[in-house]
């Protein structure tokens, strides 16, 4: 979208229209709102909300074989 509203050409890549813009890319911003999120759960005073940090796990949306659920 950035590429589309700045008219760059083609050949500037993605992220030199972020670093010129002084903007996060998503992926760094989606790793903020973890690292806030973890925070939030250390201090709260539920016991089982930071149990939840045990049970995060890594899981890609999209599945390898039909069988991986």
């Amino acid at each position: 979208m950035l590429r589309m509203i700045l008219h760059a050409p083609w050949y500037i890549s993605n992220n030199q229209i972020h670093h010129d813009l002084h903007m996060l890319i998503i992926e760094e911003i989606a790793k903020q709102f973890a690292k806030s999120y973890e925070k939030r759960l250390h201090h709260h005073p539920n016991v089982e909300a930071i149990q939840l940090l045990n049970t995060l796990t890594h899981r890609k949306l999209k599945r390898r074989n039909i069988l991986d659920y």
